[in-house]
């Protein structure tokens, strides 16, 4: 695995996929309540508004920044140069694709929901809330639904970036990275382990060439040897011919403890 493919941020950010599904349940539990006043294509237009448009202007503008958890933030100049060059790759052109796409999916999937919605209908605690209500509850969900799916969205880019790629963008300046990205929560100089500090280069991994293990060849061919025998030993419904050089061998040995059926023991061979 590429260094970069190794930050704990990058793949605390990609787990929130994870959420999606419940997301997008509440949002079907949240369609389903009461009768429509509007029409549908209204109804879609300002769920989409609401729950759609903030996120993708935040992340077409300026984009979550990863290095941080809820309530916490990586200050700027405690960033490597590894991790400004993912903050450069997050605002290239592949990452705004991503969002846009997804964005585009997460509206297709709240039109089908769309559609499904009386099957959800039925549930006891939802036939007295008001339609109202209901929108308010897709709205939410398709928010969290949204945010969920487009900040991971920027974090796909990064993960299939190469490191020839990472290599020949620039880091981010530090002095930018406040005006560029959304950055919430407590600054602090450290949160989570760093990976790309201790993990090993790929090009040291490259020059690295393994080492074979290898057996004396007296003791490599005595094991070959016992393998083919046990082979034949366990199959003893086949006729075998005495034209075989390793069957010739058995009918020449005496009745040994594995001719009976048992393995000599493996430390006297290789000791």
């Amino acid at each position: 695995m590429l260094p970069h493919r190794r930050d704990p941020y990058l793949w605390i950010h990609l787990a929130g996929l994870a959420t999606v599904p419940f997301w997008l349940d509440v949002c079907l539990v949240g369609l389903a309540v009461g009768e429509p006043v509007v029409p549908s294509w209204l109804e879609l237009t300002t769920l989409a508004l609401v729950g759609t448009l903030p996120i993708v202007w935040m992340q077409l503008k300026r984009p979550f920044y990863i290095f941080s958890l809820p309530g916490l933030a990586l200050r700027p100049d405690k960033l490597a140069d590894e991790r400004r060059r993912l903050l450069t790759l997050q605002q290239g052109w592949l990452s705004r694709g991503l969002v846009l796409f997804a964005a585009i999916v997460l509206w297709c999937a709240l039109y089908w929901l769309y559609q499904i919605a009386p099957v959800a209908a039925d549930l006891p605690w939802l036939m007295w809330k008001s339609r109202a209500t209901g929108w308010g509850i897709c709205a939410i969900a398709f928010f969290c639904a949204n945010l969920f799916t487009l900040v991971p969205a920027t974090v796909v880019s990064l993960f299939l970036a190469s490191s020839r790629r990472l290599e020949q963008v620039s880091p981010f300046d530090v002095a930018d990275i406040l005006q560029k990205f959304t950055v919430l929560g407590w600054r602090v100089g450290k949160i989570l382990p760093e990976a790309l500090s201790t993990a090993v280069p790929l090009e040291k991994l490259r020059q690295q060439s393994p080492q074979p293990i290898c057996l004396p060849a007296p003791k490599l061919a005595l094991l070959m040897l016992l393998s083919q025998l046990t082979i034949l030993r366990s199959v003893p419904t086949i006729r075998y011919r005495a034209r075989s050089p390793v069957i010739a061998l058995i009918k020449e040995l005496p009745k040994t403890p594995l001719r009976r059926g048992r393995l000599w023991p493996l430390n006297s061979i290789l000791n």
